[in-house]
């Protein structure tokens, strides 16, 4: 692990390199000023592959050199590398003749990197799951007990003998269920989880902070019902739910999650309330360790604006930064970040890039960071038309 000195040394030279920036206010001075908190972003160029759409849907933050980043293009894995100084595309495999993509990506070392998503087939789509050992992507075998579709939107490493990946399945003609995987250091395999809506059940992200603390969060729904927030709890030897908060009257979605301790986990998404110009606004909340509360999140009441937040990381208690998108009836999608300060949730000012549409769809940072930390957020945005890039910021924060 990286001393602080030599984090304070690396990151100095990643300003001078890369980040020539002015430090982008919060939107509450006085609480910035109150607590010295600041962060820098800034855009930083990412490869495309051919000429279709490019997209980055996970990121995995190592250390200051050590970044991965995953998504597709135009039908096939994209895999990309931060070295340093730039990003690359490493070469990943794909399965079959269909389309081929990867949502996620976690590691618990330079040579032991996971990725996840799906690959077509001709009477759906089965699980996909590659591995970094240190030279190259391979694909190992993952479980694809649907007869229709299998998809993996979320995948935790903690150790070369410990990895979680989760997503869902269905049979033909059947509602969504629920889909957790396990690798043990040989293989993969699927591990009983709960699927309790009667018309779907999806889980779109995953972390851990212990072996036996392992929090999957996503999306459930009854057939005439609203969709609803779906939490699972893995204490070392079973899965089972935790009811959260359905703040939305109309729909309550997670998207992401992080655990720093037994008493300390984020989850994030959107809600929405019945009625006329109802938007969809972002919602996070917290795990004490007793229960899960709402935390109030200033994006979710700016006049006129809706938006979702799809990912979110932490360094430390007061480090967490969440990313997601922002729109109105009027505007193009933008892309939203925000940072957990002891004032609570701020909107961070981060550049939006492209004419006609930008969003962010993970965030990742190193644990124990302070008094500078990073974090890295990827998704994609949108030129005039052209097809979707892939979109790559670094935000630098100190303070706290």
């Amino acid at each position: 692990m990286l001393s602080r000195v030599k984090v304070l040394r690396a990151l100095g030279v990643l300003t001078i390199l890369i980040l020539p920036l002015s430090i982008l206010a919060v939107t509450s001075a006085p609480a910035q000023a109150a607590t010295q908190f600041a962060c820098r972003f800034r855009f930083v160029p990412s490869p495309n592959v051919g000429s279709g759409d490019n997209g980055l849907d996970g990121v995995a933050t190592i250390g200051i050199t050590n970044v991965w980043a995953v998504g597709g293009s135009a039908g096939q894995t994209l895999v990309e590398h931060w070295g340093g100084a730039s990003w690359s595309v490493v070469s990943s495999p794909n399965v079959g003749s269909g389309s081929n993509f990867l949502n996620a990506v976690s590691a618990d070392a330079p040579n032991d990197v996971w990725a996840v998503g799906a690959f077509a087939t001709t009477s759906g789509s089965q699980t996909l799951v590659e591995h970094w050992g240190g030279a190259s992507w391979s694909v190992v075998s993952s479980p694809s007990p649907g007869s229709s579709f299998n998809f993996l939107y979320g995948v935790a490493a903690i150790s070369s003998t410990d990895v979680w990946a989760v997503g869902d399945f269905q049979n033909t003609g059947g509602a969504s269920q629920t889909l957790i995987e396990h690798w043990d250091g040989v293989s993969w395999s699927v591990v009983p989880s709960f699927s309790p809506g009667s018309s779907s059940n999806e889980l779109r992200g995953v972390s851990a902070d212990a072996s036996n603390d392992v929090w999957a969060v996503g999306i459930l729904s009854n057939t005439g019902g609203s969709s609803q927030t779906l939490v699972e709890h893995w204490n070392g030897a079973s899965w089972s739910v935790v009811p959260a908060v359905n703040f939305g009257s109309t729909l309550t979605e997670f998207f992401g999650v992080t655990s720093l301790a037994p008493n300390n986990v984020w989850a994030v998404g959107d809600f929405q309330n019945t009625g006329a110009n109802q938007f969809v606004r972002p919602l996070t909340e917290h795990w004490n360790g007793a229960s899960w509360s709402v935390v109030p999140n200033p994006a979710a009441n700016i006049p006129g604006f809706g938006g979702n937040l799809h990912g979110v990381a932490a360094t430390n208690s007061l480090r967490v930064w969440t990313v997601g998108e922002k729109s109105n009836n009027t505007t193009i999608d933008q892309t939203l970040a925000e940072h957990w300060t002891p004032a609570g949730w701020q909107v961070l000012n981060n550049p939006s890039i492209g004419t006609n549409f930008s969003f962010l769809r993970a965030v990742s940072a190193p644990k124990a960071q302070t008094p500078v930390a990073f974090a890295w957020a990827v998704g994609a945005f949108l030129d005039n038309g052209a097809p979707s890039q892939t979109l790559t910021e670094l935000i630098v924060c100190t303070g706290g």
